[in-house]
């Protein structure tokens, strides 16, 4: 748990300092990384979505259910 919340805390760091950064310079050329991360984060929250939709639907029709899994 130590380990995870670390990883978390260090990382969360690095990308505070990269926004803040980007941020300060966002009139000058700096919203093209924004908007991309932006673009990105969309991508992956909509394939997330579609592969629990998709799980879900796939065990519904599944004869034989995983109980727990």
């Amino acid at each position: 748990m130590f380990l995870a919340i670390g990883f978390v805390v260090f990382f969360g760091m690095i990308e505070a300092l990269y926004l803040s950064a980007s941020l300060i310079k966002f009139l000058e050329g700096a919203w093209v990384p924004i908007a991309l991360s932006l673009i990105f984060m969309l991508v992956m929250y909509v394939w997330h979505y579609g592969t629990l939709k998709k799980y879900s639907i796939l065990m519904s029709k599944t004869k034989y259910r995983l109980i727990g899994y």
